[in-house]
């Protein structure tokens, strides 16, 4: 069941991935140049004021941190939804058969 839910999981973000990677292929297209929609972005149009919240506070925070936080909020949407994705598919995997005899003996 839960090798199921792991799969399920990992297909719809896979096709949340590829969906993702039209739109940024459509607004790159559209704007004649390289256009990706981050995490932060993301998680902007869909936090909305919590999210805000939280960049305050990271404003606040030691160099270190804002810097490692930066990177991981400018990764693309479809790369961490992707890799989460395929990630969670392979988590999910039946288990490969181990080489000898599959009947009990006699």
């Amino acid at each position: 069941m839960v090798r199921f839910l792991l799969r399920a999981l990992g297909f719809c973000l896979v096709a949340a991935a590829f969906a993702a990677l039209v739109v940024d292929g459509t607004r790159s297209i559209a704007g004649g140049r390289l256009l990706q929609y981050g995490i932060g972005d993301t998680a902007a149009w869909l936090g909305g004021a919590p999210f805000a919240g939280l960049l305050a506070e990271l404003a606040g925070a030691p160099l270190p941190v804002r810097a490692v936080a930066g990177a991981a909020l400018a990764v693309p949407g479809w790369l961490a939804s992707g890799a989460l994705g395929l990630a969670l598919l392979h988590a999910g995997r039946p288990q490969a058969a181990r080489p000898g005899f599959s009947s009990p003996a006699t």
